[in-house]
């Protein structure tokens, strides 16, 4: 009876220990949910969903992105080395920390395509210092739509 008392304590205290190392992710969890509940009218099924949804996202681009050359410069900024056609670059990037602005892109059909587009938007959040139309991803329009509610449309 001791062992088994002895094991759950031990689960308990590092249970706690996990919540207490990730109090900040998890607030930050909660403040998506509440926020993507508010926007689907208290729909607890549909919010846990796409709040869900987005963090196994969240998760996939990370073991993606594992794979790659990254190396952390300081604090803030990265190295990124990768090559093309067997010539070697580096590139120095400092993400802007927290969420995007954009929580939300769509097509003409309101098809949400939001993980495609996103992608091209960069840790900086400044399209690599490029310019995109909607005809790069296939589109006639772009609605971007942001966490206040904007919304800003983008023609070919």
């Amino acid at each position: 009876m001791t062992a088994l008392y002895l094991f759950f304590a031990t689960q308990v205290i590092l249970f706690s220990y996990v919540l207490y190392k990730n109090y900040e992710k998890l607030r930050d969890v909660a403040q998506l949910y509440n926020v993507i509940h508010e926007r689907n009218n208290g729909e607890k099924i549909k919010s846990v969903f796409v709040c869900l949804s987005m963090i196994l996202k969240m998760f996939h681009t990370k073991m993606i992105l594992r794979g790659m050359n990254t190396t952390r410069v300081d604090k803030n900024s990265y190295e990124v080395s990768y090559s093309i056609n067997n010539r070697q670059y580096k590139m120095h990037v400092t993400p802007i920390t927290g969420p995007s602005a954009i929580m939300q892109v769509t097509d003409e059909n309101e098809k949400i395509i939001t993980d495609i587009v996103l992608q091209y938007y960069g840790p900086e959040q400044n399209w690599h210092g490029k310019n995109f139309s909607p005809s790069f991803f296939g589109c006639k329009t772009l609605t971007f739509e942001s966490f206040d509610g904007t919304k800003i449309e983008m023609l070919v």
